[in-house]
Formats: structure tokens, sequence, C-alpha cells
């Protein structure tokens, strides 16, 4: 079975140092092979494999053994420039977390995280990503994105309800 999740971000309020804090409207376009500064991406070990957020475009030569193939493998990023996007395999039973900067949203009067996701998988089951939220307390599964369509879909999670002027948003796998 073969499950894996990709994103790429339009972060109205996506969100580590005092410099690294972002300010609102925030933009992550995962436009290189690299995790994007002030964004957390841990490392798991699974037997001896290190398992993380990827980072790929179509034209990657991505050294994982779980790069994306099949449909997965072309979907590009959702604006069609071949751009970059982050993906996340799930045939290791381990989660995985990518997380925002910092963000100071006090400018907004309703701050929300827009995001696109492309799901592939070669079962029935959804792909769901977690959406977990910081506010000097973490919110977790704030919004929960189950999606099974292999194609790109927009997704738009209000964060008016976290009571803090700075969020970090984490996608968790």
């Amino acid at each position: 079975m073969k499950n894996i999740v990709f994103i790429t971000c339009t972060l109205w309020a996506c969100f580590t140092h005092a410099q690294c804090v972002q300010t609102a409207p925030y933009l992550q376009t995962f436009d290189n092979d690299t995790t994007p500064t002030c964004w957390s991406n841990p490392v798991n070990i699974v037997f001896g494999t290190p398992v993380y957020w990827y980072s790929a475009n179509n034209n990657s030569s991505n050294p994982s053994a779980y790069a994306p193939s099949g449909l997965a493998a072309t979907a590009g990023d959702h604006t069609g420039n071949n751009g970059y996007y982050m993906y996340a395999y799930r045939g290791w039973n381990t989660t995985l977390e990518l997380t925002t900067p910092e963000i100071d949203v006090s400018n907004l009067t309703t701050p929300a995280l827009s995001f696109w996701m492309f799901a592939y998988t070669t079962s029935t089951q959804n792909n769901t990503l977690n959406i977990d939220v910081y506010d000097g307390t973490w919110h977790f599964s704030a919004a929960t994105i189950s999606q099974s369509s292999s194609s790109w879909q927009n997704h738009v999670v209000n964060l008016s309800n976290y009571a803090s002027d700075t969020l970090k948003v984490r996608f968790r796998r």
C-alpha cells in the first residue's frame, strides 16, 4: 500500500527564533529542494533510514527510495510551473511533522491557513493530514483533512479561534 501526501502552501496566516517571526500575509511556495528557512522538519530514524517530509518536483532525483512514483511522480505543484512541493510517505508507521515559523497575525481580522494538497494512494484508504496550531499551547488536530483524489485540492482552515497574535502551524502526517 502506498500513501503519499503532497502540500504546497499559500499561507495567509501560516506561521525558531526571533529573527524568524514572519508577518501575515505570509506565502511559502516551496520553490527549492530544501526545507524552508525557519521551518521545522524533524528527522525520524526508522530501521536506520531517515524519514521526514521530502522536497521534490517533477525533475527531482530525490535520493529517497520512497520518492513519488506513478501518477504521484507527475503531480508537479499546483501552479503548473513545475515548482517544488513537500511530500510525506506513509509507508512507515511514524508521525511526520512539518512546522512553520511563527507568524504575526495581529494585522488580520480573520486569520486563515490556505494550502494545496495532492493525495495519492493505491488503496481505498483516504490520506489524512492533521493541522495543529500553536498559540502558546499546541492544539492538536485543530483541523483534520481527509482526501483520496489524486488531484490538487485547496483547503482553507480558519485560525480566528486562536488567541495569540503569533501562531505556528504544524502539518502532521
